[in-house]
């Protein structure tokens, strides 16, 4: 309304009434409220009032009027109303409403002003409506409240959000929630409301849900409220993105709302809570094989498929997968190489291509962008990236991939008998592939048959020439001979090069000069023709194009003749080199072999004189037997003894015959060359036995025999050739002078070598054998030869020990299936020749013993040992002796020959003898590898040969080495799982059943053979049967609570079986193991005991799995309901009073040793002849001797289950829910009052009971307490009444540091209060107490404070005010005081009631109906209780650190840890913390833990802080990791519960090492660390392996440290940690240096003296050392050390020393590091000397003159010539004339006559010397004329010209 006046312009005021204008109360962030002000005239036009608001609130709208009025509420919060119209006269007004929001941020103290801007004078101000503030809280019980996720998995996550406002009518009208994670969390929302990702700030993000009124409506209770007791719940998807950095990642709830008015924030309230997620467990294991190879031909390509299979566990899947191809020339391991000969494409997956990377095609990254198998099959795109990369665990796929070979890249040839071109090139791959953490796992697949083959290949390629057919009958030729080139080949092909089109080879062979092709060859058995021939190179070219059928083999023996070109002249030794070249295309054309052919000679007639050689053999001479039974010598002259082909040890005969056609010879031998191995030893191994040198004149006169050994020398690897010579001219034949047409024969006797260098080689020829006879004469002093003859030899390489082979029949063991292995043992080496004795039997050796080991992973199996020799079947022989865990990890089998096992031919292949035998993997075989080769046997030096060398009879004996043979093998496992779809069961009746599933998973559909399953009940409650289908599986007991049974091999199906029970008793959650194992071999003997090891009483155990099934709780619950008195609950203090406890049992399991304890309160009485118990509707009486009375607390006990007839009793009990028979019964007793007794005093009834299991039911369960109704008194008027009312300070007390205000006021609403009669009395529990001085009296309260008594029985204080007398009805009776707790040890944290009640004390008189006549007795007339809860500190102790010190044989611990007071309270000093050792190790505080020592806090543990203190004690090292930290309540009576931690073991053990310590590098060592502990095992241990190998035992306490390493030339430290092992398995370590001083490391010279001088020298040189400044040396072993020098200086040297022995030393110059550096001789080098004067000599012209001295110690000459007589001597120097002028022996070559005369001496020096030169005599050379002149019978010398 506005109302006008006219009667001035005068404000007259602003009124607000807060009561009818100002709302009560207000919500925060609820609807708008309405609020109203009055302004009274007068005032002008456009008057406007300022209303300004608390900060919190803002105006909504203006509500009315609806004209005449504006708003401007550009500040929401100072809104400014103006009123267009004047209000005339004083007592016009206008009446404004509007609507305001108010906010959620607290606000102190709010008001409203009101302001007339005209006129601030005018203002009005009022108080703010109270606010009523919501509280949103989450709820603790996050569903789940945990996640296991692996990298990239989601978990959705529910929360619920409840507001619990302090106010009942606060709401909110929106809701926010936080949810607060790392940036490793991603959270996505897909509910109802507005939800926002927030933004990454220090690594944490918080995300924003936002729920208005619509939305709350929705989801809520339908109104747009969110009240109080109403729950939002919301859930959320988290997704962890990368792997945690610690043990997890957290996730944070907590509740908001408001932010409903301009500027202001959603305000945060109640609690957070907190869920967790935790990476999942597992790891990758990617399993490869290759399940097709390619086999691209030379235009044809060809695919290859591999298979990837992740074997991992758990999280292993992979990720990014990658697969590099490539290939190598063989080696276990390798990078991969692109090789361009290769090439790889149309990569694909299940048909799904994708583009391939790499040079050559060869990387596979699998960047698929759809899934190429199918969902859950094979690749998955795991990470999100959009690729099908990633590999699950238990997925597999197959890659295929087209290999092609670009036989056009090699045009050029340049690879020419390459390895890898020549069939080397194997395919070879490696893979890489990241975790889910991120972490790259790599893997070069190692070279076996599972994953490794050679695509284009002439693998093992192997040849051999041979000179064949010779016309000559030998490999020595002359013109016009013809023989036949011979190549053996053998090749593993493969298959594509036997189909391409036009494929031949051609052989380029390179012949010497002299030989020519004969025509055409032959290729195997098809044609082989010639196709050009270069006389210039000696390239013939033969082409297998000419072979109809098999031109492109190359395994066949080409054959070309040959003949020596008739028109040859001279005489050498050759051979013939050939290549293989092979052809299919123009341009490309590989050359594969590129070998030698074997040495022939060629003789051609040339002229002059020569000494030629014939006749030449190299034969063997040990011949063996007809056969095997060594009876019969096999003769020389058997056909087709190959006598070319030796054993070592055997005997060769070398004859030659020299024909002599030359005179004057002087000098002649016969010469046997070769290559340079040392076929033929030394004298005592092998070499020259004997010699025969017969010479035969020609004239024929008698011959002459030498056997003179002196006449041979051999000389080994002479300028890469073995020489054999005999000198035919010395020994005995050195009177001799041959003439033309004389003959030598030569017979040499030669044992092969039995240590020849060959050994442990294939068959080898011996090459380059060449017989000669090089000779020199008068004529001819140049050392020449007539001829060359060869030979075919060979040796076969035999072994003074077998070497040893694993054989396997495979690569892979494929599940159970057998599996043949045996060793086989190489007595010889391989020969392409094959059988190298024909017709002769050589036996080689026969074992007597086979001992070897075999893994523990394989199980013999029996009936399966075979032996085999060379060239035979394999026979049966005995199994082998086994001794189980011969060794760790190994089984040893024996065998010994009993005689059966024959002797075979062993001159073929490499003399094999094989002991073979089955045996099947065993569950072990994973665990066991030969470094990370799969398979292999040792075999043990107890293995026995006996060696039958050149059948030599008896044989010896030899023993092995041990060897380790090892393969490559591939096991491909048995896998399984097993699960239960019902692994927890929940049964209301004794019936049970649980399904289990053994489910195989292995690849390839094995069967798990030997299949067993356990059933372990720890507390033997369950009586299991086990059933496959409607069969029953008998089980077999091996222990309490355990059986199993054998359920035979599973198929790929698999099988599931039922497990059943009809007689369990469970209390609490139970469960129990389900094991499952299976091993190929055999069942165990039971599930503990393991496999049995033959009959040797051990056993093996194998991994299984173990799940776990349980029983759910079947408990019995008790509830108890009692009454007193019959409804209406009102009774006569003088009648008798019935009361009835009701009992049921609301759970499954049955109740049993039922009893009831009954406390009455005193002045009451149970008749306990009065007793009955109704089951079922049948009363059975409660004999009185069941019922026993403890006077002292007034309670009466009764043993329900020993009712006579009662069918709950003894062994019955009470069922639960579970069976169809009642659950509940009755007991109703009469009770009656003494004069003592207190109406209203209460009742507390316990029903007792255990659980089939012997447990007691928790005593919360089953307990009743009631209070009892006023007793109608006829003498106490019925009119009083009160109404009590009690409050207290906030209902808590802290037990330790406050006291509680009690208020109460009580109203009469009766009749006049009588003084006399009636009383106020306070009762709590005995622990608290009435705090003197506290009484303050309030409205007719009590004159005094209260009397304060106790009562023992009841446990109670009790506080007693008279009333005052005269209060009238209506009026109130007011008193405070206060009560405090006195004994904090007799409280727990929980509520107490403090009752408070009216009472009136008259007498009573019941004599009439027998009962007492009371003088006083007090009734309750009125009764309250108000509850007070009591508050202690709650703590929580952490371990943070733990230091120890070695004490001796004990350790002084210090353990650092925090205490966090949680609570409200504050917990005050003498905190004590306990150190206790955990003795059950079970790490939790219980009994029997052992206190080892305590600490008293001296400070404060303020509310919600955290204090830090450490606890100091001495224990042994076997406690030291077991310690429990505890908080007792026991003795810190101001806390509330126990807190306990384990505490942090330390993982350093001060002392242990000992102090640190100093050494020299050279000949010094000194011990470190302490005494020993013979608590502790040590394990010593430097920064690396080197550093660890000076220290002498690195298990001992206090090892020797001795430096060994490089030369140091600074100090160097050396850390060294010392880690001992404990009793209990923990690890403690500590840590000392080792300071290397750097010794000095002089290098030592030594001059010797000369001329007979002292002038020797001994000179140091050294380094500079940056830590040293002076080194000294000692010359005398130490006796004297020379004078300082610097170290800096490099070298000194000592001079002037006399010949002798000096033992030298250096130090440092400050005495440190001496370092021996022995005995160093200077020797005396005496002066030359010459022994033999040159003598004169006299020749004739052209002659040569030799003068000649012999020296002594010289080795410098330097010959003169004195032309004048002697007057003068020149040096003279080698020439024309001259020769050996700086030699001993001068020549002086083709003398004339100007010489004549000459005299000639020589200087004589030595170089090692400085001495002066000595002079021989001069000899004087005479010159005689040699051309004569006779005629009849005078002599006349002419001179010549």
């Amino acid at each position: 309304m506005l109302l006008l006046s006219t009667a001035g312009l005068k404000a007259q005021n602003i009124v607000v009434n807060p009561s009818t204008d100002v709302p009560t109360e207000v919500v925060a962030c609820g609807d708008s409220s309405t609020f109203q002000f009055r302004l009274y005239g007068t005032t002008g036009a456009d008057e406007q009032v300022s209303v300004q608001l608390p900060t919190q609130s803002e105006f909504v709208a203006l509500v009315s009027p609806v004209a005449g009025v504006s708003v401007d509420a550009t500040n929401p919060n100072n809104p400014i109303f103006t009123i267009a119209a004047p209000l005339i006269g004083t007592i016009s007004f206008i009446d404004i409403t509007y609507t305001v929001q108010t906010g959620c941020s607290t606000m102190i103290d709010p008001e409203i002003e009101h302001t007339l801007i005209s006129n601030p004078s005018i203002s009005t101000t009022v108080d703010y409506p109270s606010v009523l503030y919501s509280s949103l809280e989450v709820d603790n019980a996050i569903t789940p409240l945990s996640g296991s996720l692996r990298v990239k998995e989601t978990q959705d996550f529910t929360f619920t959000i409840g507001n619990d406002p302090v106010n009942s009518n606060a709401y909110s009208n929106n809701v926010v929630a936080y949810i607060v994670h790392s940036d490793n969390i991603s959270i996505s929302y897909g509910g109802t409301g507005n939800f926002s990702l927030g933004i990454p700030v220090g690594g944490m993000v918080t995300d924003t849900l936002e729920l208005n009124a619509v939305e709350i409506s929705a989801i809520g209770d339908n109104d747009s409220r969110f009240e109080q007791s109403e729950n939002i719940s919301i859930t959320v998807t988290a997704k962890l993105l990368n792997c945690p950095s610690g043990a997890g990642e957290t996730i944070t709830y907590q509740a908001a709302y408001g932010g409903c008015i301009t500027g202001a924030n959603a305000c945060e309230s109640g609690n957070t809570s907190t869920s967790g997620i935790a990476l999942a467990s597992g790891a990758p294991d990617l399993y490869t094989r290759v399940v097709k190879r390619a086999w691209p031909g030379l235009t044809t390509t060809d695919t290859a498929e591999f298979l990837l299979r992740n074997d991992g566990t758990g999280a292993g899947d992979i990720y990014n997968l990658t697969l590099d191809l490539g290939f190598s020339n063989g080696g276990a391991t390798y990078i991969p190489a692109d090789y361009n000969i290769y090439t790889w494409s149309n990569f694909n997956v299940d048909g799904t291509s994708f583009a391939n990377q790499g040079t050559e095609g060869s990387l596979a990254d699998f960047q698929l962008t759809t899934d190429p198998d199918g969902v859950g099959v094979g690749l998955e795109d795991l990470d999100g990236d959009g690729f099908f990369d990633d590999l699950p665990v238990g997925n597999s796929l197959v890659l295929e991939a087209e290999l092609a070979y670009n036989y056009l890249l090699d045009s050029n040839n340049d690879t020419a008998c390459d390895r890898m071109n020549a069939g080397y090139s194997m395919v070879r791959w490696a893979y890489e592939y990241t975790d889910q953490c991120g972490s790259s796992i790599s893997l070069n697949v190692p070279n076996n048959g599972l994953n490794t083959w050679r695509p284009w290949s002439f693998y093992n390629t192997q040849s051999i020439a041979t000179n064949i057919n010779s016309s000559s009958g030998s490999a020595n030729f002359g013109p016009g001979d013809t023989f036949d080139f011979f190549i053996s080949t053998s090749s593993s092909q493969t298959p594509t090069t036997t189909s391409i089109p036009g494929m031949h080879w051609e052989v380029h062979y390179t012949l010497p000069p002299g030989i020519i092709p004969n025509g055409n060859g032959v290729w195997q058995s098809e044609p082989f023709d010639l196709l050009s021939f270069n006389a210039a190179t000696g390239v013939a070219i033969y082409s297998s194009i000419s072979a109809p059928t098999y031109g492109y083999l190359i395994s066949r023996n080409p054959k070309i003749p040959l003949m020596v070109d008739p028109t040859c002249s001279g005489s050498f030794a050759g051979g013939i080199s050939y290549e293989y070249h092979l052809k299919g295309d123009s341009t490309y054309e590989p050359i594969h072999i590129c070998e030698d052919g074997p040495t022939f000679t060629v003789t051609c007639p040339s002229g002059g004189p020569s000494v030629c050689v014939s006749n030449f053999s190299l034969d063997r001479t040990t011949l063996g037997y007809t056969d095997m039974t060594e009876s019969t010598p096999i003769p020389a002259s058997t056909s087709g003894l190959r006598l070319d082909h030796v054993l070592e040890g055997d005997m060769v005969r070398w004859h030659v015959e020299i024909d002599v056609n030359e005179t004057n010879l002087t000098s002649a031998k016969a010469l046997l060359e070769y290559d340079a191995n040392n076929w033929f030893g030394t004298q005592s191994d092998g070499g020259i036995k004997a010699i025969q040198v017969e010479y035969l004149p020609s004239g024929g006169g008698a011959s002459s025999v030498s056997n003179n050994l002196g006449q041979y020398s051999y000389v080994q690897n002479n300028g890469g050739k073995s020489n054999h010579s005999v000198d035919v001219l010395g020994g005995d034949f050195s009177t001799i002078t041959p003439g033309l047409g004389d003959r030598y024969i030569i017979d040499v006797d030669l044992k092969v070598s039995e240590n020849s260098s060959i050994s442990n080689t294939r068959y080898m020829p011996m090459t380059g054998i060449l017989v000669s006879s090089p000779v020199t004469s008068a004529a001819n002093p140049t050392e020449h030869t007539c001829n060359f003859l060869t030979e075919e030899f060979g040796v076969l390489a035999y072994k003074d020990v077998p070497t040893t082979q694993v054989v396997q029949q495979s690569l892979t063991i494929d599940g159970c299936n057998e599996f043949g292995m045996g060793i086989r043992f190489h007595h010889a080496t391989y020969s392409i020749l094959g059988d190298l004795f024909p017709n002769e039997f050589r036996n080689f050796a026969i074992p007597k013993v086979v001992d070897i080991l075999v893994p523990v992973g394989v199980d013999y199996v029996p009936g399966t040992s075979s032996y085999r020799g060379y060239g035979e079947f394999l026979h049966d022989i005995t199994d082998p002796v086994i001794t189980y865990n011969a060794e760790p990890g190994f089984h040893r089998y024996s065998w010994t020959n009993d005689g059966s096992w024959s002797k075979e031919k062993a001159s073929v292949s490499y003399a094999i003898k094989d002991v073979n035998f089955n045996v099947v993997a065993n569950c072990t075989i994973e665990d066991w590898s030969f470094s990370d080769e799969r398979l292999g046997i040792i075999v043990l030096p107890s293995t026995e040969f006996e060696i039958f060398r050149n059948v030599s009879l008896p044989g010896r004996s030899i023993n092995m080495g041990r060897s380790t043979n090892v393969r490559n093998t591939q096991y491909l496992p048995l896998s399984y799982t097993v699960s239960s779809p019902t692994p927890t069961i929940s049964t209301n009746t004794q019936n049970a059943e649980w399904v289990v599933d053994i489910n195989n998973t292995t690849s390839g559909g094995a069967s798990l053979q030997n299949t067993w399953i356990a059933i372990e009940i720890t507390n033997n409650n369950i009586v299991p049967t086990l059933w496959d289908n409607t069969t029953e599986i008998p089980l077999i007991g091996y222990g309490t609570g355990k059986y199993w049974a054998q359920v035979g091999d599973i198929s790929s199906a698999g099988k599931q079986l039922e497990i059943r029970s009809d007689d369990f008793t469970v209390c609490g959650t139970d469960s129990f193991d389900i094991r499952v194992g299976q091993n190929c071999s055999q069942y165990p003997t039971d599930p503990d005991t393991g496999y049995p090891l033959g009959s040797s009483g051990s056993n093996y155990n194998c991994s299984e799995e173990v799940i776990q099934l349980s029983l759910s709780t079947q408990d019995p619950s008790i509830n108890v309901t009692t009454a007193l008195g019959v409804p209406p609950a009102t009774y006569d203090f003088c009648d008798v009073v019935p009361y009835s406890i009701d009992v049921n049992n609301a759970a499954n399991g049955f109740a049993y040793a039922l009893a009831a304890d009954i406390k009455l309160p005193v002045g009451m009485v149970l008749d306990n002849t009065s007793g009955v118990l109704t089951y079922d509707s049948v009363d059975y009486a409660i004999d009185s001797g069941l019922i026993l009375f403890n006077a002292g607390t007034n309670t009466y006990s009764i043993d329900i289950s020993a009712i006579v007839g009662s069918p709950i009793s003894g062994t019955n009990g009470l069922p639960g829910v579970s069976v169809p028979e009642p659950n509940e019964f009755k007991v109703n007793f009469e009770l009656s009052f003494t004069c003592d007794y207190v109406s209203g005093s209460k009742i507390i009834t316990q029903i007792n009971a255990e659980s089939g299991c012997q447990q007691a039911i928790d005593p919360n369960d089953g307990q009743s307490e009631i209070k009892t109704n006023p007793v109608n008194v006829t003498q106490v008027p019925s009119n009083i009444d009160y109404d009590i009312s009690v409050t207290s300070d906030d209902n808590a007390i802290q037990a330790c540091n406050e006291t509680e205000g009690i208020s109460v006021e009580i109203t009469n609403q009766g009749i006049e209060s009588d003084g006399d009669i009636e009383f106020v009395v306070a009762t709590i529990d005995d622990a608290f107490n009435y705090v003197a001085g506290s009484y303050v009296a309030g409205t007719n309260g009590p004159s005094a404070g209260p009397t304060v008594s106790t009562d023992p029985v009841a446990g109670t204080r009790i506080l007693k005010w008279q009333i005052p007398d005269g209060v009238g009805v209506t009026s109130l009776i007011a008193f405070d005081f206060e009560i405090e707790v006195v004994s904090p040890e007799d409280v727990s944290c929980q509520n107490y009631d403090l009752n408070v009640a009216t009472r009136i004390e008259q007498s009573i008189d019941c004599s009439g109906s027998g009962g007492p006549s009371c003088p006083v007795v007090q009734s309750v007339t009125a009764q309250t209780d108000e509850t007070i809860s009591v508050e202690k500190s709650t703590l929580v102790i952490n371990s943070t650190s733990t230091t120890a010190t070695v004490s001796g044989n004990d350790q002084n611990v210090s353990a650092n840890f925090s205490i966090e007071n949680t609570s409200g309270t504050m917990m005050p000093t003498g905190t004590i913390v306990s150190a206790y050792y955990d003795a059950d190790t079970n790490g939790v505080f219980s009994a029997g833990d052992v206190l080892i020592g305590t600490k008293t806090m001296t400070v404060q543990i303020p509310a919600t802080s955290t204090v830090n203190g450490s606890i100091d004690f001495t224990t042994s090292p076997n406690r030291v990791c077991n310690i429990v930290l505890v908080i007792e309540s026991s003795n810190n009576s101001c806390a509330c519960a126990n807190s306990e931690a384990e505490m942090i073991s330390p993982t350093s053990l001060s002392g242990l090492a000992g102090s640190n310590v100093t050494v020299c590098e050279v000949s010094d060592s000194i011990i470190i660390g302490q005494t020993s502990n013979p608590n502790y095992s040590y394990v010593w241990s430097g920064a690396t392996a080197v550093e660890t190998a000076y220290l002498d035992n690195i298990g001992a306490a206090q090892p020797t440290f001795t430096y060994s390493g490089a030369d140091i030339t600074i100090i160097t430290d050396l850390i060294y940690t010392v880690t001992v092992t404990l009793p209990n398995g923990c690890t403690m370590s500590d840590d000392v240096r080792v300071k290397v001083y750097p010794s000095p490391n002089p290098t030592v010279n030594v001059t010797s003296s000369s001329c007979d001088l002292d002038n020797g020298e001994i000179s140091f040189t050294y380094p500079d050392n940056l830590n040293r400044s002076s080194i000294e040396f000692s010359l005398d072993n130490q006796a004297s050390y020379e004078s300082l020098v610097p170290d800096n200086s490099g070298s000194v040297t000592y001079s002037n020393l006399a010949s002798g022995t000096y033992h030298l030393w250096a130090r440092w110059g400050n005495n440190q590091c001496p370092v021996d550096l022995g005995e160093h001789i200077i020797s005396d080098i005496p002066e030359s000397t010459i022994d033999m004067q040159p003598v004169t000599q006299s020749v004739f012209v052209n002659d040569n003159a030799v003068f000649t001295v012999n020296t002594t110690n010289a080795d410098t000459f330097q010959w003169q010539v004195s032309t004048d007589g002697g007057v003068t001597f020149n040096d003279i120097s080698n020439g024309p004339d001259y020769t050996g002028t700086q030699t001993e022996t001068l020549n002086v070559i083709g003398v004339d006559l100007t010489q004549n005369n000459f005299q000639y001496r020589v200087l004589v020096s030595s170089t090692l010397t400085t001495c002066a030169a000595q002079v021989s005599n001069a000899a004087l050379l005479t010159i005689k004329v040699k051309s004569v002149i006779t005629n009849r019978r005078i002599t006349v010398r002419v001179k010549k010209n």
